[in-house]
């Protein structure tokens, strides 16, 4: 017998009315959305034929101890049930997160759970899915592979890694990373890098990158920086090969962020102009 709902909302919610793992907050969260668009209407045989659907969401956590093991790593990236298996592998990078409240005003509380919560990212991942509206970011970046939402939006996260390149958590909807952020941002990704070995780095942003044509990373890895004059709606993409010191190499691209301003089509344009296997790979793996 599947749990009940009164009982679900008690095990999804801990003593201090934290939320319990993600597995349990997404079947809760998806049994309520679906109630109130009036899909579900409230039988556990119905309930138990939607389950295996919504734990498609969940993420993989094998590679957790040696992400603990990361200096300055703040949130565990987001790795897909299916990831591992993938022939080409893709790593997804957001920008860094921000702890404001929906009128852009300092969230203390939201800022000090950042700080110490290693599964933020994960978190936000999973409520920016689930909730009614989609995030813009993530509109955009749907757009972008032709991925339908509320259908094939989780299978695409199954099959790919996702984390915020930035690790500090910014205190204004208008902050900006410094140059000591980044810093520390290259260090953390060239050791995530080495341990999920991603095929291809897809950066949502721009910022964080530089004009050389090659980058030593303090002897820990380098990032060879390829010549592009291509503007697009007045953002220039980076191209690159990233190498770690361990000799892991992956191949990188950093366009212009997918929420206010973006183009789907035109970037889709470019990218299978100039980095054919980085679209052409996300769109075989949700075929």
């Amino acid at each position: 017998m599947f749990w009940s709902e009164s009982r679900m909302q008690e095990d999804a919610l801990d003593r201090d009315g934290r939320h319990q793992p993600i597995r349990q907050r997404l079947v809760w969260r998806q049994m309520q959305n679906l109630r109130k668009k009036e899909v579900l209407r409230g039988s556990d045989r119905e309930i138990n034929n939607i389950l295996p659907f919504f734990l498609s969401m969940e993420t993989l956590t094998i590679f957790d101890d040696q992400f603990s093991k990361v200096k300055d790593l703040l949130h565990f990236p987001w790795v897909g049930c299916d990831y591992p298996a993938n022939k080409i592998k893709v790593l997804v990078l957001g920008d860094s997160h921000y702890t404001v409240n929906p009128d852009s005003s300092f969230c203390e509380e939201e800022y000090q759970r950042c700080l110490v919560d290693k599964d933020f990212t994960r978190e936000i991942l999973d409520d920016a899915v689930n909730r009614d509206d989609i995030w813009s970011m993530f509109k955009g970046l749907y757009s972008l592979f032709g991925v339908t939402p509320y259908s094939a939006e989780r299978l695409f996260w199954s099959k790919i890694a996702f984390g915020n390149f930035v690790q500090r958590p910014m205190k204004r909807s208008d902050a900006k990373p410094t140059s000591d952020d980044f810093k520390q941002a290259w260090f953390c990704l060239l050791d995530i890098i080495d341990i999920i070995k991603p095929n291809i780095c897809l950066f949502i942003g721009i910022r964080g990158w530089v004009s050389n044509g090659y980058i030593n990373i303090e002897n820990r890895g380098y990032c060879s920086i390829l010549d592009d004059t291509v503007r697009i709606s007045r953002c220039t993409p980076w191209r690159a090969t990233i190498m770690t010191k361990n000799g892991v190499n992956t191949r990188a691209i950093a366009i212009h962020h997918t929420s206010q301003g973006f183009s789907p089509q035109i970037w889709r344009d470019y990218l299978t102009l100039r980095e054919p296997v980085i679209f052409s790979s996300i769109k075989e793996s949700l075929d």
